[in-house]
Order: structure tokens, then C-alpha cells, then sequence
């Protein structure tokens, strides 16, 4: 068994520049994020907790 390093082709996902803070998911360097009660959001939970605030 051989060691394989893994070369990230693309230079800004090689680490993670925050973590949403309602489902934990990743955030990437030049991806949207949404900042709502002082909270960072990825884009799918933001729109989710935007649909709960019209109801």
C-alpha cells in the first residue's frame, strides 16, 4: 500500500473559512454567506430561516 497525497485543484477549497452555524456545513473562500443575528449562514439555511420568518 502506497501513500497518495491529494492535490486540491482548487486553491480555496483547500481549508474552510467558517462553519454555518445552524447545520455545521463548511464555508468556503468566495462562496455567498449570509450573516443574520450575528450568526453565519450558508445560503441554504438562509433561505430556510427567511421562509420561517414570513410565516
Amino acid at each position: 500500500m502506497r501513500t497518495v497525497h491529494k492535490n486540491w485543484r482548487d486553491v480555496q477549497r483547500r481549508a474552510a473559512r467558517g462553519v454555518c452555524a445552524l447545520c455545521g456545513g463548511e464555508l468556503y473562500a468566495g462562496e455567498q454567506v449570509r450573516r443574520l443575528d450575528g450568526r453565519t449562514l450558508c445560503p441554504c439555511c438562509a433561505r430556510r430561516r427567511a421562509g420561517e420568518a414570513r410565516r
